[in-house]
């Protein structure tokens, strides 16, 4: 520089301007600087910690969604032989013991017909019409017998042309199942089966008596079809290899039947499975399952806690901000443990008996946030009512009627409990009525916008719908909804991210500033030493000039 080079030569003032320069730029930038610093640290800081909040928070849901899917009851179900029936529990179960005898005197079995062979898939059927029903035979192959009809079930016709082949028939009845197959339960099947030499068509039915097939061809079809595709109580050209059935059985001495042999209505939460008859009673048992549930209960305070003292030590208040959390005082760490907070008080609607919470299952609240299991008032609870239980670990859709069912849920439902009432012609649902199509009611208003009911019995005057979220299902949801893409964590990373960009250009300003304030002074202290050595130029001229009048 100009003015360190005046110094060096003795004719400016002899200071280190440089250094003098640097001092006054950085007295002057220094604050800016350090907020730049700082700030850079911080963002750095808090994105470290909300991504160690995030993990903390994923673990947890996963233990919530493991716990949710492992489904446990308050009782398990078994049986003495698994060979001839299993017992198990497949949903929501009372809290009562089991232990009852069972004797298996008839399997449920499927009609299934089968045409008469041909040498190849593509072999013609004829021109006409097959209309297919479902119903009971009043004998087993007897061309004297009586059918009635299944109302339940819908029929339905076919229809084929000269050129129809096998395998084109085969495609149309399915297609023809599924096009009226209302109710879900896929009434019939067709399969093409190759015997070894030639080719037959299998028609199978669903299990029980009154699910047996009648095939009836119009007066108009060809006499190739209907002398090889009926079956109905004048024309059997189809043959019955096996005959519709009901399982037979008795329950503690109680003889009863049913159409299939996978029974759900038998005992609630349970499905009896029969496998095989038998001479010699089996039994079917359902113990309490307190160990299991206690362990999983212990599981989830854990993993509860775990995620609780994370959030609060990430966001703890120190002495200084040297020894407080990276996220203190941060407002969405501050709604996120709002909501872990608010699980322990959350009412819990749509169970029998309800609604519930957590602290009914022996879950209290410690004064610095965690939660306690308390295992004595655990065992009292599952004694008393084992629903609590399942609103805890099991969402349900039930109702208290065999005639009722719940076979559609809107956006819109939401979680309760709700009475169905019949009034006149009309069935009303939490005081809304619903509209009718079929066996179907929907309704279209109120919490209950959206729910779809199947009533098989209109003799029915009132029932009620349980409609349930677990608190493990809530937690899960709630969890999703702060860790998804838009939510709340991940909003306030974008925002830091931000942040941290624009650290650069901060930095970048900050920079030239120095820069620019540097060249001032330079330019200040330059001019400054010109006057300097100006001055000491008169000086020594005026010395001079006295030397010589001496």
């Amino acid at each position: 520089m100009a003015t360190e080079i005046l110094s060096k030569i003795g004719i400016g003032s002899g200071l280190n301007n440089t250094d003098i320069i640097s001092a006054i730029v950085d007295a002057e930038t220094a604050a800016a600087q350090e907020k730049i610093t700082n700030d850079e640290k911080d963002y750095e800081n808090k994105i470290s910690a909300f991504g160690t909040l995030k993990s903390e928070l994923k673990d947890f849901q996963l233990i919530c969604k493991a716990l949710q899917d492992a489904g446990p009851s308050t009782h398990t179900g078994s049986s003495s032989n698994t060979t001839t029936a299993t017992f198990t529990n497949t949903g929501t179960t009372d809290n009562d013991d089991i232990n009852s005898s069972l004797v298996v005197s008839q399997l449920a079995s499927a009609h299934s017909l089968v045409s008469g062979a041909v040498s190849s898939t593509g072999a013609l059927v004829g021109a006409g019409e097959l209309t297919i029903d479902f119903g009971t035979f009043s004998t087993t192959s007897s061309t004297n017998d009586t059918f009635s009809a299944n109302s339940a079930k819908s029929s339905f016709t076919v229809t084929t042309t000269s050129s129809t082949t096998l395998a084109q028939l085969r495609d149309a009845i399915n297609n023809a199942v599924s096009d009226s197959d209302s109710d879900g339960d896929n009434d019939l099947n067709a399969s093409i089966m190759y015997n070894g030499t030639n080719y037959v068509l299998v028609l199978k039915a669903n299990q029980g008596v009154k699910n047996a097939i009648r095939v009836t061809a119009s007066d108009s079809s060809s006499s190739t079809l209907s002398n090889a595709f009926e079956y109905n109580t004048s024309d059997k050209t189809l043959t019955q290899s096996v005959a519709a059935a009901d399982a037979s059985f008795s329950i503690d001495g109680i003889s009863m039947t049913r159409s299939s042999n996978t029974i759900t209505d038998l005992y609630e939460g349970y499905t009896l499975q029969l496998q095989a008859t038998n001479s010699s009673a089996i039994s079917i048992s359902a113990t309490e399952n307190t160990t299991l549930l206690e362990g999983y209960m212990e599981e989830f305070v854990l993993a509860y806690n775990n995620a609780y003292l994370s959030v609060q030590a990430l966001s703890a208040a120190g002495a200084s901000l040297d020894t407080s959390g990276p996220l203190v005082s941060d407002t969405t760490v501050t709604r996120i443990q709002r909501t872990l907070r608010s699980y322990t008080t959350t009412s819990i609607t749509g169970y029998k008996g309800g609604t519930y919470s957590m602290s009914l299952l022996g879950v209290s609240t410690n004064r610095d946030g965690t939660v306690a299991f308390n295992k004595n008032t655990f065992k009292n609870t599952i004694a008393s009512n084992s629903n609590i239980v399942n609103a805890f670990f099991t969402d349900t859709l039930a109702t208290d009627s065999s005639a009722v069912t719940v076979s559609g849920l809107g956006k819109d439902t939401l979680p309760g409990t709700y009475a169905l009432a019949k009034s006149g012609s009309d069935y009303t649902l939490a005081g809304v009525t619903l509209s009718a199509s079929g066996s179907n009611y929907t309704s279209a208003s109120g919490d209950t916008n959206g729910m779809v009911l199947t009533i098989s019995d209109t003799n029915i005057t009132s029932a009620n719908i349980y409609f349930g979220e677990s608190l493990l299902s809530k937690m899960d949801d709630s969890i999703a909804q702060l860790l998804t893409y838009n939510g709340d964590i991940e909003t306030r990373l974008t925002n830091l991210r931000d942040d941290l960009s624009g650290i650069s250009d901060r930095q970048s300003k900050l920079d030239a500033r120095i820069a620019k304030l540097t060249d001032r002074y330079a330019m200040q202290y330059s001019a400054m030493e010109g006057i300097v050595a100006g001055l000491k130029d008169t000086g020594d001229m005026i010395s001079k000039m006295l030397e010589k009048q001496d």
